[in-house]
């Protein structure tokens, strides 16, 4: 019996301390004893059948790991909670979303906002984010907008890109494969707004809209320009035939922290390669167009025609370190 237990909670350590009665049964632990021990110990119960460990700390991961347990082997993590396993959102969200298959009755689950059952969903859609099983981000983004604005779903859609999850025709497929299911529409947004500009921000994507419709053309991407010092930075908003270009915030608005520090020492290397840098706030692209006409006309109107554009550095990093392509080219 003792041997049972211990291989109990060798499962449970790998499960963020939660296991399922029907895991201990494979152990050839008698359920009526286990439900009694755990209660005894001081055991958790977290869902129907799902038991978090005797001392272990109840966490969002062993909330959900508890979910996906007791849905069954097919199901998993979806919508803002796999956002947030897989590192795309920062906040917590209250509520779990949970998807299963389209063959399966809705579990009773506890703690749960939102049970899709969905017929679409293939093996390749599910992967592990913090050991537990969810969705992959572009499915859940998807499902993110059956209970979140548009907006919202862009932003994170954003995040997801800039971080690197959402590989590419990942979003075209699950609006391809998903027909006209409840949240198409914000992600079908999200995708419309992001496919022809690679944008770090929601702030950048509309400064970007903002200057076409002033008739203005920027480079389609965060420019990658190679500084003196060997370091790559990448300029926000940049026209690189006129070496001028836009940064999406302000250095008021970073409150002299570590990130205005790093933006800082950007700005500085930028100007001393040449480039003019300004600034779009969320406050300036709102209530102060005008202004921002009259800017890139000044920058039009001021550049050398003789002077040749800046090279874009083959740099695929997407924060401002140094390539390690370029470094080792810069060796030679």
């Amino acid at each position: 019996m003792c041997a049972m237990i211990k291989r109990i909670y060798d499962l449970a350590a790998q499960q963020h301390q939660v296991v399922h009665v029907r895991q201990a049964a494979n152990e050839g632990i008698d359920l009526r004893s286990f439900r009694a021990r755990m209660s005894a110990d001081g055991g958790t119960r977290l869902q129907r059948g799902s038991w978090l460990m005797p001392g272990a700390e109840r966490s969002f991961q062993a909330e959900a790991m508890a979910a996906v347990l007791t849905a069954g082997d097919r199901s998993a993590i979806t919508g803002q909670s796999a956002l947030y396993l897989h590192g795309i959102t920062d906040a917590r969200p209250s509520q779990l979303q949970v998807a299963v298959p389209a063959d399966r009755a809705r579990p009773t689950l506890v703690g749960v906002d939102d049970i899709i059952r969905s017929a679409k969903l293939l093996q390749r859609d599910v992967q592990s984010a913090r050991g537990i099983r969810a969705l992959v981000p572009a499915w859940s983004l998807l499902h993110s907008g059956r209970r979140n604005p548009g907006p919202v779903v862009l932003e994170w859609t954003i995040n997801a890109q800039q971080r690197g999850h959402l590989p590419r025709g990942a979003l075209e497929d699950v609006l391809w494969r998903c027909g006209h299911a409840n949240g198409t529409g914000s992600v079908r947004r999200a995708y419309e707004a992001t496919i022809s500009d690679t944008v770090d921000s929601v702030l950048e994507l509309d400064s970007r809209r903002l200057v076409r419709s002033l008739g203005h053309a920027p480079y389609p991407s965060p420019f990658p320009f190679l500084c003196g010092d060997g370091r790559v930075i990448h300029l926000d908003l940049p026209f690189p035939s006129i070496w001028f270009a836009y940064e999406c915030d302000s250095p008021q608005s970073r409150a002299g922290g570590r990130a205005f520090r790093t933006d800082r020492k950007r700005w500085v290397e930028a100007k001393k390669g040449g480039w003019d840098v300004s600034w779009l706030t969320r406050d300036r692209i709102e209530n102060d167009v005008e202004s921002i006409a009259e800017e890139l006309a000044a920058a039009h109107a001021g550049a050398d025609p003789e002077r040749p554009p800046p090279i874009a550095t083959p740099c695929r990093q997407r924060r401002c370190r140094v390539c390690p392509e370029l470094r080792a080219s810069l060796k030679r």
